[in-house]
């Protein structure tokens, strides 16, 4: 079919027309009347189909004022009249859609073309149709001959609201997410709160750098212990339930960054008692004289000749019969809510060692024994520490090792060693100690020559020095006495 006109090679506004191949015959006469009504038009001229777009193409799109689009079921099934409706549209540049027929546009074209001009030519004859296409390009052409540079189309204003609406439901998606992610965390806050201190506990504690090693004893257990910061060496006997990388978050061992503080003050020393932790579980003598044997091969293994000992809870015992036994190497004592012997009654004992069997049957399978010594350590304890502290005495040793390591603490008594100290000794106890009542706490405090003896408002755990408070009243003690000797 013949070319009606030449493509428009001027420096003035144009159009380019976008069509199908297969529509010549019904665009043709268009481009020449729109030609001769002083329309300037580029077009391809007749590119056979299957021609790839070229430079050519590329830049009379760029430089065209606006588009036509003649639409038909063969131009929307056109690549080539998708990419060029796009490449406009991508530029700012206005697209007339002209429709030569009812067609349904596919999703792509809906979205880009769905909001901008168009003339129905199927609907209207000749005249009509040309008359509203002629409105809409003088408008257009006119409008832009005005301000060239200007390319705030309809096309950038569907795109802004199209961004909006985007913006609007990821912002309502967002809300949505945070609603219902909210509810879910008031709802399972305590297990939420559990899990990620046990898990990531840098991220609520102070970070503390320590150095693992391991000590054997005189009857070959081995035994784990840490080191960290610098100074003074302060050993801390932990008693039961330990674990020197799992709990470095345990409310009983350090609540609220009390290692790192002590570590910035003195060479701090601690250890897994034999089958906690990270030290040897295949044990069978949990005695008071096998677990001092833990303290002196760590001390050995770590040469140290004097240092001071802090022991807590059900540690004290131990570090009362170690000081006593090396009172040359002890320097200084701290003994926190701990007592020299475990008081109970003939009835209260039998019902505690039925406990225990029960421990050491189910303690690996069931979690509720976990709390139940949970319940007798901090009895008033909230719901996100409980979960923690049950936690972690599941991790730290199995049901044998609570059992053995209970069965002898019961019998255990350091009261003529406690009487024996020849070293500076502090004794700290909270008023509210459902654990260890402060009545055991006066008794033992009674037994020592050379003592001092502070009652502390709050539970167990203030008792123990693991708060900050609590801690610092024993680092200001340390400090105060490091000088301190029985001849002064």
């Amino acid at each position: 079919m013949q070319i009606p006109i030449s493509a428009f090679a001027g420096d003035g506004p144009y159009v380019f027309v976008c069509y199908a191949h297969h529509d010549m015959a019904r665009v043709y006469p268009d481009i020449g009347w729109l030609n001769e009504n002083h329309i300037n038009v580029w077009y391809d001229e007749g590119i056979s189909p299957g021609v790839e777009w070229s430079e050519e193409l590329g830049h009379a799109l760029e430089g065209s004022q606006q588009v036509v689009f003649f639409v038909s079921q063969a131009s929307v099934n056109s690549r080539h009249c998708r990419d060029e409706v796009h490449f406009a549209l991508s530029r700012g540049i206005p697209v007339v859609a002209v429709y030569l027929e009812d067609v349904v546009l596919p999703v792509g074209l809906e979205l880009s073309i769905g909001s901008t001009q168009a003339v129905m030519a199927h609907q209207f004859n000749a005249d009509e149709y040309r008359a509203r296409l002629l409105a809409c390009l003088s408008s257009g052409i006119s409008q832009k001959a005005l301000d060239p540079g200007s390319r705030t189309t309809q096309r950038s204003q569907l795109q802004r609201r199209k961004t909006r609406t985007r913006r609007m439901v990821a912002l309502a998606a967002i809300g949505l997410c945070c609603a219902v992610g909210f509810g879910a965390f008031l709802k399972y806050q305590p297990s939420i709160m559990a899990a990620a201190i046990l898990r990531a506990p840098w991220l609520f504690n102070t970070a503390i750098d320590q150095d693992l090693g391991f000590a054997v004893t005189a009857d070959g257990t081995r035994i784990a212990y840490a080191v960290s910061g610098s100074g003074y060496p302060l050993l801390i006997v932990l008693g039961w339930g330990t674990h020197l990388e799992r709990g470095m978050m345990s409310p009983m061992y350090d609540d609220g960054g009390t290692l790192a503080m002590t570590s910035r003050a003195y060479r701090v020393v601690r250890y897994d008692g034999r089958g906690f932790g990270l030290s040897d579980r295949d044990v069978t003598d949990w005695g008071l004289e096998a677990r001092v044997q833990d303290i002196e091969a760590v001390v050995d293994a770590l040469g140290l000749e004097r240092f001071a000992l802090y022991a807590f809870s059900a540690g004290g015992p131990a570090g009362i019969a170690y000081a006593a036994k090396h009172p040359d190497r002890v320097s200084h004592l701290v003994l926190a809510s701990t007592q020299a012997s475990f008081a109970l009654g003939d009835s209260e004992k039998r019902s505690f060692l039925s406990a225990l069997d029960l421990f050491e049957q189910d303690w690996d399978t069931s979690p509720i024994l976990a709390n139940l010594m949970v319940d007798f350590i901090e009895p008033r304890a909230d719901e996100v520490p409980r979960r923690v502290m049950s936690e972690f005495l599941r991790r730290s040793g199995n049901g044998q090792a609570i059992a053995g390591f209970f069965r002898t603490h019961v019998s255990a008594d350091v009261s003529d060693a406690a009487a024996s100290l020849s070293m500076p000794v502090y004794v700290l106890h909270a008023n509210d100690d459902a654990a260890i009542p402060l009545e055991a706490g006066r008794k033992l405090a009674s037994l020592i020559p050379h003592v001092e003896f502070d009652i502390v408002e709050g539970r167990h755990e203030t008792g123990t020095g693991n708060t900050p408070v609590t801690r610092q009243m024993i680092l200001d003690w340390l400090a105060r006495k490091r000088d301190w000797t029985l001849e002064e």
